[in-house]
C-alpha cells in the first residue's frame, strides 16, 4: 500500500510556512524580549566569580607544575644538590 506522501509533504510545508509567518509577524517583539533578557543576564552575571572559578584551579596547577619542574629539573635541583654536597663536605671535615 502506497502512502500519500505528497499530501503529507504539502501539509508539513503549510505548517512550516504558518510557523515562519507567525515568527516573522512577531519578530520585533521576539527580538526585543531576547535583547532584554540578554541585558538582564549580562547585568546580573558575576563575571569575576566565574573567572575565579576557572582561573584559580588552573593557576594552582601551573604553580605546582612550575615548582615541581624547578626543583626536579631546574635550578632548584642544583641548589638542593649543592646543599647536600656541601653538607657531605662538612661532615667529612668534622669526622
Amino acid at each position: 500500500m502506497t502512502l500519500p506522501i505528497p499530501i503529507l509533504k504539502l501539509e508539513l510545508e503549510h505548517m512550516r510556512q504558518a510557523i515562519r509567518s507567525a515568527v516573522l509577524a512577531h519578530h520585533e517583539d521576539i527580538q526585543k524580549a531576547l535583547d532584554q533578557e540578554t541585558a538582564k543576564l549580562i547585568e546580573s552575571f558575576d563575571f569575576a566569580a566565574e573567572v575565579r572559578k576557572h582561573l584559580i584551579p588552573v593557576m594552582e596547577e601551573v604553580v605546582k607544575a612550575t615548582l615541581e619542574h624547578h626543583f626536579r629539573y631546574g635550578e632548584g635541583r642544583k641548589a638542593i644538590e649543592k646543599m647536600i654536597l656541601d653538607g657531605l663536605k662538612v661532615e667529612v671535615k668534622d669526622g
